[in-house]
Protein backbone atom coordinates (compact mmCIF):
# COMPACT_ATOMS: atom_id res chain seq x y z
CA UNK A 1 0.00 0.00 0.00
CA UNK A 2 1.20 3.56 -0.52
CA UNK A 3 0.25 6.47 1.09
CA UNK A 4 1.12 10.18 0.44
CA UNK A 5 3.85 11.80 2.78
CA UNK A 6 4.66 15.83 2.52
CA UNK A 7 5.99 15.74 -0.91
CA UNK A 8 2.79 14.31 -3.15
CA UNK A 9 5.07 14.53 -6.23
CA UNK A 10 7.72 12.25 -4.98
CA UNK A 11 5.49 9.80 -4.25
CA UNK A 12 3.51 9.69 -7.97
CA UNK A 13 7.13 9.32 -9.53
CA UNK A 14 8.38 6.40 -6.98
CA UNK A 15 5.35 4.28 -7.95
CA UNK A 16 5.84 4.80 -11.47
CA UNK A 17 9.65 3.67 -11.22
CA UNK A 18 8.50 0.69 -8.98
CA UNK A 19 5.72 -0.61 -11.68
CA UNK A 20 7.84 0.20 -14.50
CA UNK A 21 10.92 -1.66 -13.16
CA UNK A 22 9.55 -4.34 -11.17
CA UNK A 23 7.53 -7.16 -13.03
CA UNK A 24 6.35 -8.82 -9.87
CA UNK A 25 3.73 -6.52 -9.13
CA UNK A 26 0.28 -7.85 -9.25
CA UNK A 27 -1.50 -5.79 -6.89
CA UNK A 28 -1.47 -1.83 -5.88
CA UNK A 29 -3.15 -0.12 -3.08
CA UNK A 30 -2.63 4.03 -3.62
CA UNK A 31 -4.27 5.87 -0.92
CA UNK A 32 -4.42 9.72 -0.87
CA UNK A 33 -1.95 10.70 -4.05
CA UNK A 34 -1.59 13.88 -5.29
CA UNK A 35 -0.49 12.92 -9.10
CA UNK A 36 0.26 16.74 -10.17
CA UNK A 37 3.63 16.94 -12.26
CA UNK A 38 4.02 12.86 -12.16
CA UNK A 39 0.65 12.08 -13.85
CA UNK A 40 1.82 11.38 -17.12
CA UNK A 41 4.52 9.37 -16.09
CA UNK A 42 2.79 7.53 -13.42
CA UNK A 43 -0.58 6.79 -15.99
CA UNK A 44 2.31 5.08 -18.55
CA UNK A 45 3.63 3.17 -15.80
CA UNK A 46 0.12 1.73 -15.37
CA UNK A 47 -0.90 1.35 -18.75
CA UNK A 48 2.53 -0.92 -19.63
CA UNK A 49 2.24 -2.85 -17.01
CA UNK A 50 1.66 -6.46 -18.13
CA UNK A 51 1.66 -7.93 -14.38
CA UNK A 52 -0.58 -5.62 -12.12
CA UNK A 53 -4.22 -7.46 -11.83
CA UNK A 54 -5.78 -5.74 -8.70
CA UNK A 55 -5.25 -1.65 -8.56
CA UNK A 56 -7.16 0.61 -5.49
CA UNK A 57 -7.13 3.99 -6.19
CA UNK A 58 -8.38 5.62 -2.95
CA UNK A 59 -9.21 9.63 -2.37
CA UNK A 60 -6.37 10.58 -4.95
CA UNK A 61 -6.08 13.74 -6.60
CA UNK A 62 -5.54 13.55 -10.11
CA UNK A 63 -7.82 10.54 -10.67
CA UNK A 64 -8.71 11.23 -14.43
CA UNK A 65 -5.06 10.46 -15.08
CA UNK A 66 -4.58 7.55 -13.35
CA UNK A 67 -8.04 6.19 -14.90
CA UNK A 68 -7.30 6.81 -18.56
CA UNK A 69 -4.86 3.70 -18.78
CA UNK A 70 -8.22 1.98 -18.94
CA UNK A 71 -9.35 3.54 -22.05
CA UNK A 72 -6.07 4.44 -23.54
CA UNK A 73 -5.41 6.58 -26.30
CA UNK A 74 -3.72 5.54 -29.72
CA UNK A 75 -1.60 8.45 -30.03
CA UNK A 76 0.41 7.71 -26.76
CA UNK A 77 -0.34 3.92 -25.69
CA UNK A 78 -2.71 1.18 -25.49
CA UNK A 79 -5.36 0.71 -22.67
CA UNK A 80 -3.82 -1.74 -19.68
CA UNK A 81 -4.75 -5.21 -20.32
CA UNK A 82 -3.63 -7.01 -17.64
CA UNK A 83 -5.97 -5.37 -14.30
CA UNK A 84 -8.78 -7.40 -13.97
CA UNK A 85 -10.15 -5.35 -10.56
CA UNK A 86 -10.52 -1.70 -10.37
CA UNK A 87 -11.53 -0.24 -7.25
CA UNK A 88 -12.40 3.36 -7.46
CA UNK A 89 -12.40 5.43 -3.97
CA UNK A 90 -14.38 8.68 -4.51
CA UNK A 91 -13.04 11.45 -1.74
CA UNK A 92 -15.19 14.64 -2.32
CA UNK A 93 -18.23 15.16 -4.08
CA UNK A 94 -16.58 16.73 -6.90
CA UNK A 95 -14.13 13.65 -8.22
CA UNK A 96 -17.44 11.67 -8.07
CA UNK A 97 -19.26 13.99 -10.95
CA UNK A 98 -16.20 14.69 -13.00
CA UNK A 99 -15.14 11.30 -13.25
CA UNK A 100 -18.50 8.75 -13.90
CA UNK A 101 -18.17 10.11 -17.73
CA UNK A 102 -14.68 8.76 -17.72
CA UNK A 103 -16.24 5.83 -16.08
CA UNK A 104 -18.65 4.59 -18.53
CA UNK A 105 -15.99 5.09 -21.18
CA UNK A 106 -14.43 2.73 -19.55
CA UNK A 107 -16.62 -0.01 -18.98
CA UNK A 108 -17.45 0.55 -22.98
CA UNK A 109 -13.94 -0.23 -24.40
CA UNK A 110 -12.01 -1.87 -22.09
CA UNK A 111 -12.13 -5.79 -22.53
CA UNK A 112 -10.52 -7.26 -19.85
CA UNK A 113 -11.68 -5.70 -16.59
CA UNK A 114 -13.90 -8.33 -14.73
CA UNK A 115 -14.57 -6.57 -11.26
CA UNK A 116 -15.12 -2.68 -10.24
CA UNK A 117 -15.80 -1.22 -6.98
CA UNK A 118 -17.20 2.57 -6.89
CA UNK A 119 -16.27 3.52 -3.31
CA UNK A 120 -16.80 6.94 -1.14
CA UNK A 121 -13.93 7.06 1.27
CA UNK A 122 -15.05 10.85 2.31
CA UNK A 123 -15.97 11.68 6.10
CA UNK A 124 -19.60 11.12 5.61
CA UNK A 125 -19.77 7.08 5.25
CA UNK A 126 -18.32 6.98 8.62
CA UNK A 127 -21.60 9.33 10.04
CA UNK A 128 -23.75 7.04 8.05
CA UNK A 129 -22.47 4.33 9.87
CA UNK A 130 -23.02 5.25 13.15
CA UNK A 131 -26.64 7.10 11.91
CA UNK A 132 -27.96 4.26 9.01
CA UNK A 133 -31.37 6.36 9.19
CA UNK A 134 -30.34 9.33 7.96
CA UNK A 135 -29.98 10.56 4.50
CA UNK A 136 -27.19 12.81 2.99
CA UNK A 137 -27.75 14.55 -0.13
CA UNK A 138 -23.57 14.99 -0.27
CA UNK A 139 -23.67 10.72 -0.92
CA UNK A 140 -26.07 10.54 -3.46
CA UNK A 141 -25.32 9.69 -7.22
CA UNK A 142 -26.91 11.64 -9.73
CA UNK A 143 -29.68 10.13 -11.13
CA UNK A 144 -28.49 10.92 -15.20
CA UNK A 145 -24.85 9.22 -14.26
CA UNK A 146 -26.46 6.16 -12.92
CA UNK A 147 -28.54 6.07 -16.12
CA UNK A 148 -25.70 6.79 -18.02
CA UNK A 149 -23.79 3.90 -16.38
CA UNK A 150 -26.54 1.02 -16.54
CA UNK A 151 -27.05 1.75 -20.12
CA UNK A 152 -23.06 1.78 -20.49
CA UNK A 153 -23.46 -1.74 -18.57
CA UNK A 154 -25.73 -3.28 -20.63
CA UNK A 155 -23.77 -3.71 -23.84
CA UNK A 156 -20.67 -5.21 -21.58
CA UNK A 157 -19.52 -8.93 -21.74
CA UNK A 158 -16.52 -8.72 -19.61
CA UNK A 159 -17.41 -7.34 -16.22
CA UNK A 160 -18.79 -9.96 -14.17
CA UNK A 161 -18.87 -7.83 -10.56
CA UNK A 162 -19.53 -4.62 -9.87
CA UNK A 163 -20.31 -2.99 -6.51
CA UNK A 164 -21.30 0.20 -4.90
CA UNK A 165 -20.06 1.30 -1.17
CA UNK A 166 -21.35 4.23 0.94
CA UNK A 167 -24.15 5.53 -1.32
CA UNK A 168 -27.40 6.80 -1.71
CA UNK A 169 -29.42 6.04 -4.58
CA UNK A 170 -32.94 7.57 -5.45
CA UNK A 171 -35.97 4.93 -5.92
CA UNK A 172 -36.15 5.34 -9.86
CA UNK A 173 -32.14 4.37 -10.13
CA UNK A 174 -32.67 1.07 -7.83
CA UNK A 175 -35.76 0.20 -10.68
CA UNK A 176 -33.09 0.47 -13.47
CA UNK A 177 -30.65 -2.03 -11.08
CA UNK A 178 -33.51 -4.55 -12.53
CA UNK A 179 -33.85 -3.57 -16.12
CA UNK A 180 -29.88 -3.86 -16.09
CA UNK A 181 -30.16 -7.32 -15.45
CA UNK A 182 -33.21 -8.09 -17.99
CA UNK A 183 -30.52 -7.51 -21.00
CA UNK A 184 -27.27 -8.22 -19.11
CA UNK A 185 -27.16 -12.18 -18.14
CA UNK A 186 -23.76 -11.84 -17.73
CA UNK A 187 -23.22 -9.90 -14.71
CA UNK A 188 -22.61 -12.78 -11.75
CA UNK A 189 -22.20 -10.32 -8.35
CA UNK A 190 -23.82 -6.82 -7.62
CA UNK A 191 -22.78 -5.43 -4.39
CA UNK A 192 -25.08 -3.10 -3.15
CA UNK A 193 -25.03 -4.27 0.59
CA UNK A 194 -23.52 -0.69 1.77
CA UNK A 195 -26.15 1.57 0.59
CA UNK A 196 -29.74 2.29 0.91
CA UNK A 197 -31.18 -0.44 -0.91
CA UNK A 198 -32.09 -2.58 1.48
CA UNK A 199 -34.50 0.28 2.36
CA UNK A 200 -36.93 -0.28 -0.49
CA UNK A 201 -36.29 -4.34 -0.68
CA UNK A 202 -34.55 -3.68 -3.60
CA UNK A 203 -31.64 -6.00 -2.84
CA UNK A 204 -33.98 -8.87 -2.68
CA UNK A 205 -35.19 -8.36 -6.38
CA UNK A 206 -31.69 -8.00 -7.46
CA UNK A 207 -30.22 -11.18 -6.03
CA UNK A 208 -33.14 -12.67 -7.25
CA UNK A 209 -32.72 -11.59 -10.41
CA UNK A 210 -28.93 -12.58 -10.29
CA UNK A 211 -29.97 -15.98 -9.35
CA UNK A 212 -32.70 -16.04 -12.88
CA UNK A 213 -29.48 -15.33 -14.64
CA UNK A 214 -26.99 -17.68 -13.57
CA UNK A 215 -29.31 -20.34 -14.45
CA UNK A 216 -29.84 -19.19 -18.01
CA UNK A 217 -26.19 -18.96 -18.07
CA UNK A 218 -26.40 -22.48 -17.42
CA UNK A 219 -29.33 -23.42 -20.01
CA UNK A 220 -27.32 -21.58 -22.30
CA UNK A 221 -24.08 -23.08 -22.25
CA UNK A 222 -26.18 -26.70 -22.02
CA UNK A 223 -27.70 -25.89 -25.36
CA UNK A 224 -25.11 -24.99 -27.12
CA UNK A 225 -23.32 -28.42 -26.26
CA UNK A 226 -26.44 -30.18 -27.12
CA UNK A 227 -25.79 -29.05 -30.49
CA UNK A 228 -22.39 -28.99 -31.09
CA UNK A 229 -21.86 -32.10 -33.30
CA UNK A 230 -20.09 -34.63 -31.45
CA UNK A 231 -19.62 -37.53 -34.91
CA UNK A 232 -19.24 -36.92 -38.29
CA UNK A 233 -18.62 -39.21 -41.26
CA UNK A 234 -15.32 -37.83 -43.55
CA UNK A 235 -15.45 -39.45 -47.33
CA UNK A 236 -11.69 -39.07 -48.18
CA UNK A 237 -11.80 -38.34 -52.25
CA UNK A 238 -9.65 -36.90 -54.82
CA UNK A 239 -6.79 -38.06 -56.95
CA UNK A 240 -5.54 -40.83 -56.82
CA UNK A 241 -8.01 -43.16 -55.06
CA UNK A 242 -11.47 -41.64 -56.41
CA UNK A 243 -14.07 -44.21 -56.08
CA UNK A 244 -12.43 -46.16 -54.04
CA UNK A 245 -12.34 -44.14 -51.02
CA UNK A 246 -13.33 -46.09 -47.65
CA UNK A 247 -15.76 -44.60 -45.61
CA UNK A 248 -13.76 -42.81 -42.06
CA UNK A 249 -15.41 -42.18 -39.06
CA UNK A 250 -13.83 -39.34 -36.63
CA UNK A 251 -15.01 -38.81 -32.71
CA UNK A 252 -14.63 -34.80 -32.35
CA UNK A 253 -13.86 -33.70 -28.83
CA UNK A 254 -16.33 -31.48 -26.89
Amino acid sequence: MFKSQKDFAWDAKSIALLLSNNSSITSLDIHDLHANEYRNLLEKAICKSVTLEHLELNNCKGLKNLLKPFVGNARDSPPNTSVKRLCIGIGERQDLDNQFELICEIIRWNKTLTSLTISNVGLLPKLLTSMPKLRYPEMSVKTRDMEMFLATLKENTTLRQICFKKFEFEEIVQKMFLDLLEENIILEKIDLSETNFKSGGYDILVNEALERNRVKRILLVAEIDMISPKFARVFICGPPRIGMSPKKSIFLPN
